[in-house]
């Protein structure tokens, strides 16, 4: 059974469903005696809510030896550092990025540390918010497909895909949605369900406010379906089939083929080959350029012609950052 803890609240409340007792607490309740009693029933205690405020509450918590878990999306960052502090490395903590499997304080730190070297490096360049979509883009879709065979937390979970080789689709969207919300982007991690099978799909999905392209709206990107097919393959960076697609576009053809051959499905709709030169002939300048435009022209049904040099690859091209991954 597990204990559901929210501290600070405009109102004191407590219930049971299945196997969640949640506590619901005021500030002025400074004390959980009261459900001492059902300690032995409790496996696991998650903290949903709290701050400065409920150290000795939380204290209390502790010395029942139980797992404890802190919730990550409504606890602060400053208040988890305090809390490992005070408790080093004996608690988890939970996070919507890591939704099979609540990882050590410890782990969800360098995580976290680990996104924030990201976001500061892309932040150099000073990129608007579509050229930041892209360029993560581009970054995440270079990983290669492969499943894990020891847990589904292995190829999907944030921790464990910044960490492993292993990744699966709900993987990339992990790791795309963390570092654009780093940068301060709107999006989120989309789940499809195939009812007939047991399958199921994750892209991104994006609400972009651009005012440099004048780009307004909510779409879609699946870096799973235009990513790095393997080592040898060298011409997955021109492949945007599925970047900043239409949401009803992206849902109509993930409804019809959930979950088909990516492949198969690319050459159903897209029914021309890009045929970008895969080396700089041309400024850095010019690549993002050219690489942006090329996308809004796709966005807006229009068609781009080739310039005499044309240059290939994307912006993640023009530094080492993807590295980082």
């Amino acid at each position: 059974m597990v204990l559901e803890v929210f501290f600070n609240k405009s109102i004191s409340n407590y219930y049971e469903i299945d196997d969640t007792i949640t506590l619901i607490l005021t500030e002025d309740i400074d004390n959980l005696r009261f459900i001492k009693s059902k300690m032995e029933q409790i496996n696991e205690i998650l903290i949903a809510s709290c701050d400065e405020r409920n150290i000795n509450q939380i204290k209390q918590l502790f010395d029942y030896n139980k797992k404890l878990i802190v919730n990550s999306d409504c606890v602060s960052h400053q208040m988890l550092l305090k809390l490992k502090e005070m408790f080093g490395n004996n608690f988890y903590v939970k996070s919507k990025y890591n939704e099979h499997e609540d990882v050590l304080v410890d782990e969800y730190l360098k995580t976290i540390d680990k996104l924030f070297k990201m976001k500061e490096y892309i932040e150099h360049y000073s990129l608007s918010p579509l050229e930041r979509l892209i360029y993560i883009y581009d970054m995440v879709k270079e990983r290669i497909y492969k499943t894990s065979s020891v847990s589904n937390s292995c190829s999907r979970d944030l921790t464990k895909v910044l960490n492993e080789e292993e990744i699966v689709c709900e993987g990339y969207s992990n790791i795309m949605t963390s570092l654009a919300n780093f940068l301060g982007l709107n999006t989120f991690v989309k789940i499809y369900h195939n009812l007939e099978k047991t399958d199921g799909h994750a892209t991104v999905g994006v609400y972009l406010n651009d005012l440099k392209y004048d780009i307004h709206g909510v779409f879609e990107c699946d870096p799973t379906w235009d990513r790095k097919r393997s080592i040898e393959d060298n011409d997955f960076i021109n492949n945007y089939s599925w970047c900043m697609e239409k949401v009803t576009t992206s849902e109509r053809t993930k409804e019809m083929k959930l979950i088909t051959e990516p492949d198969l499905i690319r050459k159903q709709i897209t029914k021309k080959k890009r045929t970008l030169v895969s080396h700089f002939t041309s400024s850095p300048q010019t690549a993002l350029i050219y690489l942006l435009a090329k996308t809004i022209f796709k966005m807006k049904n229009l068609h781009l012609k080739l310039p005499q040099e044309t240059i290939g690859g994307s912006i993640a091209k023009l530094s080492p950052v993807h590295t980082l991954l």
